[in-house]
């Protein structure tokens, strides 16, 4: 299995994420666990307010098989009420971010998810615009790493691999290749390599 990642023994992707990590309706939870940390009034994002505060308390894996089909469709509630979700979800981020003391305004927000909204660094900005973004990326994940050193919310060298692998995947997204291994907010050591070099391997199999 492989662990969506749980408090300081490691890095809690949950953090990061735009498409949660777990799927709702394949979940299994113990009643014991529910009845202690039930749903919270959060709607269209009830499972990932869930998922979050459970990721304090309990270790979550997903498992390497698939054993659910999900339809998509125009008048699922994700698409229906889509505005709604996307408010409720930078609120449940904001609040994951104040664990690391951290309370970015919406400018910074937008910065911390363009590494998994890819989309965000689309064709119809300029390439100025562009470099930008990336700049405050790079500035943003140093912030990141600087606030976990002090807080060590996160086993550290395993966050700065973490990072380093969005990095890479934003780099090859805007075609600089020669930023890919010397980012700003890196520091170096076999560990950090090591894991690294463990993410890529996610990598390569996901893209």
């Amino acid at each position: 299995m492989r662990p969506i990642g749980t408090g300081p023994r490691g890095v809690n992707y949950i953090l990061f994420v735009c498409q949660v990590p777990l799927v709702h309706p394949s979940c299994l939870i113990r009643t014991t666990l529910l009845q202690k940390h039930p749903y919270h009034q959060m709607p269209v994002a009830e499972d990932y307010d869930l998922w979050c505060r459970l990721n304090e308390v309990t270790r979550m894996s997903n498992i390497p098989e698939f054993l659910l089909h999900y339809r998509w469709h125009e008048n699922s509630v994700s698409n229906e009420h889509n505005q709604i979700q996307e408010k409720n979800k930078l609120q449940i981020i904001r609040w994951e971010l104040q664990k690391l003391h951290l309370d970015p305004d919406d400018e910074m927000l937008r910065i911390h998810r363009l590494s998994f909204l890819l989309h965000g660094f689309n064709q119809s900005k300029s390439t100025e615009k562009q470099q930008e973004d990336l700049q405050l990326t790079a500035k943003w994940f140093k912030q990141l790493l600087t606030a976990n050193k002090q807080y060590r919310r996160y086993d550290h060298s395993a966050f700065i691999a973490y990072l380093w692998s969005r990095w890479i995947v934003l780099c090859l997204f805007m075609k600089q290749k020669r930023k890919l291994f010397c980012p700003s907010f890196v520091t170096y050591s076999p560990k950090v390599l090591f894991l690294l070099w463990k993410q890529g391997l996610l990598l390569l199999k996901k893209y």
